[in-house]
């Protein structure tokens, strides 16, 4: 049984040339019998003890070899089935390598477009950052041109200013000019008034010396007539003093046709006077009217660029916050998208140099915290920019609010000192008038006396007449 054991495992295999299972040759697998004349010879030689010894020995190595045989059969059996089945794994695991390096090869392909994706998304970014930079160029741009259009807005609202108070102080001389033409005005009316009230004084002192004259000429040719026995020498020097009243009442009759003449001329002028008075005061207002009318334009105008102005701004600040929003979009999409390229690089890294892929991946890192940084402090800088520019503009627009009020209130003031002096001119026309009408009363009341007293020298002289024939 020894020996038997220790020739089992020198037992030579066939092995296969796909490298499959190891399969025993079945003439190695036959048990080794004594042949027939050997055991008889053995038998003969060792006698008829040996010869029985023999035998059992025989039956019991062929029973021992027969059981070896089953035992090898049935460990082929179970060898064969091993072998099978590690086939059938080989294959499945051959089958699931081959299936697992397609999907890793799509997958592969899949990272790549996604690595692709994403470095078009970066330079998308990119390009994106640089349309956002020439756009806030544009921006900075059209802000230089709004603020040098405000400077020569607010120059030529100096220079209108400059103006408005040249116009002004132009007005002011023309006004004191005027309160001293009509000071003027009002002295030669003042001093015509006294000449007048002279004139008229001395007109009716004379109309009561004519009228006296008168009365007294008729009482004595009414007491000639009741001596109508007087001679003829006091008759004719009765009639030749009535000749020389009535001269004397002629020539003061001519001498109130020249007071009138000249009271007449006298109006006429002043009528002149007050005509060109009254124009100069219309044209002074039409001017005053016109230029009011060009500074209240002028003022809405810059209110409504101001407006406009403010509402650009408005639409800027809109843009910038939007364009904020947008960028804060962008940078929280390329985060997102950095994080899936980390996780992407780690997949990546099981097939990689994990060495490189670290080191590419810290870049990448660190290209987007810069990328990041310089977006926070640049949007930062620019909304601290807007900020001072909208400081700047309110205090452009206060320092416009103060000058259009200063400006509105001197144009009130203005405004009112010209209404008064168009009224107390409006008076001054009227007291004209009045005077005017009263002139012309008195006159026409002259002028009836005149005639009532021309007519009582005529029925006088045809009185006379009679009585001196």
């Amino acid at each position: 049984m020894a020996e038997q054991k220790d020739e089992s495992p020198k037992e030579d295999r066939v092995t296969r040339i796909d490298g499959a299972h190891q399969v025993r040759s079945k003439e190695l697998e036959k048990p080794v019998l004594p042949s027939q004349e050997s055991a008889e010879a053995a038998a003969g030689a060792s006698g008829p003890h040996d010869g029985e010894q023999l035998r059992n020995q025989a039956g019991q190595l062929a029973r021992h070899l027969r059981l070896k045989q089953q035992q090898i059969d049935h460990r082929e059996t179970q060898l064969n089935a091993r072998v099978a089945q590690l086939e059938r794994e080989l294959r499945s695991t051959r089958l699931s390598s081959q299936e697992r390096e397609h999907s890793f090869r799509e997958r592969e392909q899949e990272l790549q477009q996604q690595v692709i994706d994403l470095r078009q998304q970066l330079q998308s970014h990119a390009a994106a950052e640089v349309s956002a930079e020439q756009i806030q160029d544009r921006e900075a741009a059209e802000r230089r041109k709004r603020e040098a259009d405000l400077e020569r807005r607010e120059r030529r609202l100096l220079e209108g200013q400059t103006r408005i108070a040249a116009e002004a102080d132009s007005l002011r001389i023309a006004v004191d000019r005027l309160r001293a033409e009509r000071t003027e005005v009002e002295r030669e009316l003042q001093i015509d008034r006294q000449q007048l009230v002279l004139r008229e004084t001395e007109l009716v002192e004379k109309e009561r010396s004519l009228l006296a004259n008168v009365e007294r000429s008729r009482a004595a040719a009414e007491t000639q007539a009741r001596q109508m026995g007087r001679t003829s020498d006091e008759e004719r020097a009765a009639v030749s003093k009535l000749q020389e009243k009535e001269a004397a009442v002629v020539k003061a009759s001519l001498w109130l046709d020249e007071q009138m003449q000249s009271l007449e001329e006298e109006r006429r002028l002043f009528d002149q006077e007050r005509s060109a008075v009254q124009e100069e005061n219309a044209q002074q207002r039409s001017s005053f009217e016109q230029w009011k009318q060009d500074a209240e334009q002028d003022v809405a105008a810059t209110r409504e660029k101001l407006a406009r102005r403010q509402a650009t701004l408005d639409e800027a600040r809109e843009s910038i916050e939007q364009m904020k929003r947008e960028v804060h979009e962008l940078h929280r999409e390329a985060i997102e998208m950095s994080m899936v390229a980390e996780q992407l690089w780690q997949r990546l890294a099981k097939r990689g140099s994990v060495a490189e892929l670290t080191s590419s991946l810290g870049k990448l890192r660190a290209k987007l915290a810069d990328e990041f940084r310089l977006s926070q402090d640049e949007l930062s800088h620019k909304e601290q920019e807007l900020h001072r520019l909208a400081a700047k503009l309110g205090d452009k627009q206060d320092q416009l609010k103060e000058q259009r009020a200063d400006l509105q209130e001197w144009l009130e003031r203005r405004y009112t000192g010209i209404e008064d002096q168009a009224a107390r001119l409006v008076a001054r026309e009227l007291e004209l008038d009045e005077q005017q009408t009263e002139i012309q009363t008195r006159e026409a009341t002259w002028r009836e006396e005149r005639r009532q007293l021309q007519a009582q020298l005529r029925e006088v002289t045809k009185r006379l007449v009679p009585v001196a024939a």
